[in-house]
């Protein structure tokens, strides 16, 4: 349910807040004028994952040498051997330590220095990352990332590919493809890669000159969009998401996806498609001479460095910046509902019959016993529609709820039928009630309107121009609509671009249409 993601949402997030709340308090206690970046967030909460203490000197530091750049983010398996910059994957360390530890493991460069003065001896860190706490945060990730840091920071050689025989839980190594790897986006770009190579040569034949399929790293496209700085495109469209961090944005619109793709898009034409320059496009900075004469020849003047070696490229022409957010504007986003009439959602609490509603003879009075805190059953009783009932009336007299006098209530409803009039289509043998809906409609294709669809409304004062639709309502007033622009990720009082308990006959009315729409936004 909505209110489960957003429980789920928040405990992911409770690590990120506590650190941003850290900061806000801290910021105002001194006074300061510093910036709490997206940046800044992610070393603290590896600051606060680690006691603030180097893991290699086992020194203490604290925010203000963080916001000096005394001390910055390291990563504990090289990049160019791992490219992940997940916060498990680094630590916070003192500059010098981090150019002396250069492209080693932790482990590696721990027992290389192992008569260094400034350096921990081998027994020492690995005493001092085994005592590192593992986070109890009410998210269980919050405990994987400080378990799989403990894993990397005792990883002295590393095995990429699913090699590593460290495991985290549950058949997850610390770099091996598991079933989150189905989440990240690498191992996405490579089944996709496979995939549309795939389809080219079952279509084209494998002697045919295929296209090139070319994978961007996801690392390449966020380093692009910081330096041309392309959040204030999606600014300038929503407003809306001024302010906040990109997890936060996914939360607010759709658009995101389509900035990403712009990004793509243009990253792929803007730079040469060569390997070495996008694994070095990666990197935050680039400290190495070599490194930096490779990026200026292969990008001419369009790049420059800092004296910590932050490169950043030359700003988008103000006529390709005014382009995307024309392109923004036009909101083209596209859900596809899918065609089964399979997905019941359903309560799986029975609830027993006690008869019809004399107050409403389309409803049911229907209680329950559910236990309270104290596990005490509490008696429970409410009023539902006869249609959101499940297992009332079985087509068998076998119905195992129908002897028990109980039924189960179905949360959603496949639908609506405008045609012959509209009607409510329950989640139960959708395709039964489509074809009696069709005879009723003098053997005519029935038009139904569902939850993601995109709608446009002819005319009217209050509701004219293109919609999605959030939410059905069945009331006593008639069917309600909760409905919004459509790059708005959820409806809701107060969401900007959203209009709630909208009355469908009103939008009939007005001209009502669906519109069955392709990627590029035009009607199919």
């Amino acid at each position: 349910t909505a209110k489960e993601k957003a429980r789920i949402i928040g405990e992911q997030l409770w690590h990120h807040r506590k650190i941003s709340k850290y900061l806000e308090q801290e910021r105002e206690a001194t006074g300061g004028v510093w910036e709490i970046t997206a940046g800044l967030i992610k070393k603290v909460r590896i600051a606060d994952d680690m006691g603030w203490r180097c893991p290699y000197t086992k020194q203490l530091y604290g925010l203000p040498q963080i916001l000096r750049g005394d001390v910055d983010r390291e990563h504990i398996i090289p990049r160019s051997k791992r490219p992940t910059d997940a916060l498990h994957a680094l630590v916070l360390t003192f500059s010098d330590i981090n150019r002396m530890k250069g492209a080693r493991t932790a482990m590696q460069f721990i027992e290389d220095t192992a008569n260094n003065d400034r350096t921990l001896a081998p027994k020492q860190f690995r005493e001092l990352v085994n005592k590192l706490k593992k986070r109890n945060g009410p998210s269980k990730d919050d405990e994987q990332r400080c378990t799989k840091r403990k894993i990397a920071l005792l990883t002295r050689d590393y095995e990429p590919r699913g090699k590593a025989k460290e495991k985290v839980a549950d058949n997850e190594s610390v770099d091996g493809f598991t079933e989150g790897s189905l989440t990240q986006t690498s191992h996405l770009n490579k089944l996709a890669a496979q995939q549309t190579k795939s389809w080219f040569a079952g279509k084209l034949g494998n002697d045919a000159q295929l296209p090139k399929i070319i994978q961007l790293s996801g690392s390449v496209t966020a380093a692009t969009r910081r330096s041309w700085n392309l959040f204030g495109t999606l600014e300038a469209v929503h407003p809306e998401v001024c302010g906040k961090n990109k997890t936060e944005i996914r939360e607010i619109t759709h658009l995101h996806h389509a900035l990403d793709a712009i990004v793509i898009g243009l990253s792929v034409e803007y730079f040469p498609r060569d390997g070495r320059l996008w694994s070095l496009l990666s990197k935050r900075a680039i400290q190495n001479p070599a490194e930096q004469k490779y990026m200026e020849t292969r990008l001419g003047g369009r790049i420059s460095f800092s004296v910590k070696g932050e490169w950043r490229i030359e700003s988008l022409r103000d006529s390709i910046v005014s382009q995307i957010v024309q392109r923004l504007k036009e909101k083209r986003v596209v859900r596809h509902n899918p065609k089964t009439m399979r997905g019941l959602r359903i309560q799986q609490n029975v609830w027993r019959i006690e008869g019809e509603d004399p107050d409403d003879p389309s409803k049911m009075l229907i209680r329950m016993k559910p236990r309270n805190e104290d596990n005490i059953k509490v008696p429970k009783q409410k009023s539902e529609r006869k249609s959101k009932l499940f297992g009332s009336s079985p087509n068998s007299t076998e119905g195992k709820l129908k002897k028990l006098k109980g039924a189960l209530i179905v949360e959603d409803n496949y639908g609506v039928a405008l045609d012959p009039e509209p009607k409510v289509i329950p989640y139960q043998q959708v395709w039964k009630q489509i074809e009696e809906l069709k005879k009723q409609n003098g053997g005519k294709p029935v038009r139904i309107l569902r939850n993601g669809d995109v709608i446009r409304v002819r005319s009217g004062k209050k509701y004219p121009g293109v919609w999605r639709i959030h939410s059905i309502k069945d009331a006593n007033m008639g069917l309600l609509l909760d409905m919004a622009s459509p790059e708005v990720v959820r409806a809701g009082n107060g969401v900007v671009g959203a209009k709630m308990n909208v009355l469908l006959k009103t939008l009939i009315r007005d001209g009502l249409e669906l519109l069955d729409l392709d990627y590029s936004f035009h009607e199919a």
